[in-house]
């Protein structure tokens, strides 16, 4: 059997600035290879000190067994000393996401220049909640909060979201994300500034 040339792995890994952990809607039969997936992408993270750029996108809302477990945010929000985190994207739920994304931002949130995470508190409100001030204080960069016309919440920074145009005569526009980015296509309902 042929060695596995872990040492010139981990030094092409230790030149990685951007990890994407892109989940296409799957059926839950296939779950245990996500959680195959998020391992190795585990492996990766510990390899990997350079990292800037850490996306965690699923490709539509999931249903609740077909949810991802979360173990690579898990894991990167455990890492001490971590990577030099600039910017972070989660656009899926899972369990404990609560505590993992306080884990995350306490680790990396002053640091970070580019965030877009879905809301720790799905569907129940909009507006103001006592842990956003919490929140904002791990992560200064957060501005704004997004909800979307199906009911799901994102909390974004700096400044992602704004009323454009969509034709002729539009006055009031639409908000739309200027960068376009993957994972956040969902039309949005409303946007308020944290």
């Amino acid at each position: 059997m042929r060695d596995f040339p872990r040492d010139k792995l981990c030094n092409l890994w230790g030149q990685l600035t951007q990890l994407i952990f892109y989940i296409p809607k799957f059926q839950s039969t296939l779950i245990h290879s996500l959680h195959v997936a998020e391992d190795l992408a585990c492996l990766i993270v510990d390899h990997a000190p350079a990292l800037e750029h850490v996306r965690y996108l699923y490709d539509a809302p999931p249903d609740p067994a077909d949810r991802p477990s979360g173990t690579l945010l898990q894991h990167l929000g455990s890492l001490d000393p971590g990577p030099p985190l600039k910017r972070l994207e989660i656009n899926v739920y899972f369990d404990r996401y609560s505590d993992t994304l306080v884990t995350l931002l306490t680790r990396y949130g002053r640091a970070l220049e580019n965030v877009s995470v879905m809301s720790p508190y799905l569907y129940g409100w909009f507006g103001h909640h006592p842990h956003l001030a919490q929140l904002k204080a791990l992560c200064p960069v957060l501005n704004q909060q997004v909800r979307y016309n199906m009911g799901r919440m994102a909390l974004v920074g700096p400044w992602l979201y704004a009323r454009l145009p969509q034709h002729e005569g539009d006055l009031d526009g639409w908000w739309t994300r200027w960068d376009n980015a993957r994972g956040w296509a969902e039309p949005v309902e409303e946007c308020s500034p944290l």
